[in-house]
């Protein structure tokens, strides 16, 4: 008779060891020895079904999280299994939950194991599990895809700390985990194989390894995330590509469950399109010419379509100078050059790949022009989007900080204003000039995306909301790009991550509406601490008594990325101040 788990490849991690104590209990139970312990067990039962089991360590010493993950990725690892008991963050000694952590992409098997194992515990326990939660932990970051991290309890919890002392209370624990890994691999879950892209042709297998069957109806094939016609017959799955694919880079994604609602393993496959340039479209503003031109140039392929993202283009000046200039085309296959002509005529030879072209340039102005550029005065570099007034004109800079007027306007000064910088204003010197601009706040927040997200309380969330918009204003005058998010009530903690990865912000501001003013920042994140000191100067010169920033070990300050912070908005003195 065959064993279920035969020949699989289990990597269980015990977590922390050495000095890395882990949680304590309330009467000095250490984490790292709870976790060894359930470990071994694990891996006794792990063995009697037929596995291969690595522990990433053996004894009480500590592991490098990296070298847990080579563990799994070096060997291949069917399943790693990170063993971990929780405290409690606030010192509350009544929380005793199961959680359980898989690697953040949104389809993957390994939330649905992450369910298996959490409902088992719970039920062995008879303690609560909401929901397996994505985590961007180390030992789920770049390993092996059925990776998870388990906390079966709250080693802070008095009464669960004393079963945590018992060996027979710490086997059924194990139990209950191996008991889960070994339904879910019993039905198994979609694989797919053999895949192969060939004349813009997809091929592929897929199959279930366990005693499900694939389901057909769940199948999809993305391309870019739109999904694609394809073909599915007795496991073979064929799917067709456009012809005339847009150059850059493209990823194929293929999706499939089974019968039992398991999630087939990410699979994604990356490729690039490049064709070579075959033409340009040039654009050259002033267009009657004059000594300080901005040039646009498009690179097209065969088919008229940009060139590819990134491409580098090497650009050589005769007889005028290039002031600044973008190196590689951007997203609609074009550079651009702010250039400073030094005689009546010059030329740009371009050079990108196996495409050569000339531009020429000439000086036939013969009307009246006001141009230059805007500058960062810290870096020197051309700002673009700067709103430039002279006289009864407005314009707005391009690339490289360059502007320019058709025709000028006699005694007029010149204002400038950017969002992140000192507005300018003076009298004009020149035909051709360059201003600087000086930075707000040092420059920390010019050009920073920076996320509000307003949670409903006490107040119902119009108090947050409210606030996030104060806040989203004074960010932008700093230059900075706030996006609000009012949450939705219900929504849940996986789709507020994954929400949050997509926008990928540089900062993020939660606003909770609660009893009291008080602002939380994530704990080993020095960035964050110190937004977090800039918030509560703010409040305190509005007149809000905010309290000294603490460090919080929330999973959303855990999970985001960035720097991030949590401010608790006290409704009443809200409500009092309108």
């Amino acid at each position: 008779m065959s064993l279920l788990l035969e020949n699989l490849r289990i990597v269980v991690d015990p977590g922390h060891g050495g000095d890395e104590l882990g949680a304590v209990g309330p009467t000095g139970l250490q984490e790292k020895a709870v976790n060894l312990q359930v470990a071994y067990l694990l891996k006794g039962l792990f063995e009697e079904e037929g596995a291969f089991v690595y522990l990433t360590r053996e004894g009480d010493f500590s592991v490098l999280l990296l070298d847990r993950v080579r563990a799994a990725t070096e060997r291949e690892a069917d399943l790693f299994l990170s063993i971990h008991h929780n405290s409690s963050s606030e010192r509350r000694e009544d929380i005793n939950r199961v959680e359980v952590y898989y690697p953040p992409v949104p389809f993957t098997s390994a939330r649905d194991l992450a369910l298996y194992i959490g409902e088992n515990i719970a039920r062995e326990k008879g303690i609560g599990f909401e929901a397996p939660l994505p985590a961007r932990y180390r030992v789920l970051r770049d390993n092996v895809p059925l990776s998870l991290l388990v906390e079966p309890s709250y080693i802070s919890n008095p009464e669960e700390e004393r079963k945590l002392r018992d060996p027979e209370y710490l086997r059924r624990e194990a139990l209950a985990i191996f008991s889960a890994v070994r339904s879910f691999f019993e039905k198994g879950r979609p694989e797919v194989l053999n895949f192969s892209l060939k004349d813009w042709k997809i091929r592929a297998q897929i199959e279930n390894k366990g005693s499900s069957r694939v389901d057909e109806n769940s199948i999809e094939v993305l391309l870019n995330g739109e999904l694609l016609p394809f073909c599915y017959e007795e496991g073979a799955l064929t799917a067709w590509l456009p012809e005339r694919m847009p150059q850059g880079r493209h990823i194929v994604e293929i999706r499939a469950m089974n019968l039992e609602g398991h999630r087939s393993d990410p699979f994604r496959y990356s490729f690039t399109v490049k064709r070579p340039a075959e033409s340009i479209n040039v654009s050259i503003e002033p267009s009657a010419g004059w000594p300080l031109l901005l040039v646009n140039v498009r690179f097209l392929d065969r088919y008229g379509a940009p060139l590819f993202k990134g491409e580098r283009v090497t650009v050589k000046p005769e007889d005028c100078r290039i002031l600044e200039m973008t190196e590689r085309t951007d997203a609609s296959g074009a550079i651009s050059l702010v250039v400073k002509l030094e005689k009546d005529a010059g030329a740009l030879n371009l050079f990108a790949r196996d495409f050569s072209s000339s531009i020429f340039l000439k000086n036939m102005s013969r009307t009246k022009i006001i141009s230059g550029r805007i500058l960062d005065r810290t870096t020197g570099k051309g700002l673009s989007g700067a709103v430039v007034r002279y006289g009864g004109q407005t314009t707005v800079s391009r690339f490289g900080g360059f502007f320019y007027f058709p025709a000028a306007e006699e005694g007029a000064d010149i204002r400038v204003h950017k969002n992140g910088y000192e507005p300018y204003s003076g009298a004009l010197s020149e035909d051709t000039l360059e201003i600087g601009l000086s930075p707000l706040f040092e420059g920390l927040l010019i050009g920073k995306k920076i996320v509000i997200e307003a949670e409903k309380g006490h107040g119902h969330g119009d108090f947050a909301l409210k606030t996030g918009k104060l806040f989203a204003d004074d960010l932008r005058l700093g230059g900075a790009y706030p996006v609000i998010r009012d949450m939705p009530e219900g929504e849940g903690l996986e789709n507020r991550l994954f929400r949050h990865m997509d926008l990928r912000p540089d900062y993020t501001l939660i606003l909770r509406e609660s009893r009291g003013f008080f602002i939380g920042y994530y704990e080993l994140h020095e960035e964050s601490r110190d937004f977090a000191r800039r918030i509560q100067k703010l409040l305190g010169k509005l007149g809000f008594p905010v309290p000294e920033p603490v460090p919080l070990s929330e999973y959303l300050l855990i999970q985001y990325s960035g720097v991030r912070v949590l401010l608790g908005l006290d409704v009443e003195t809200l409500r009092v101040h309108g």
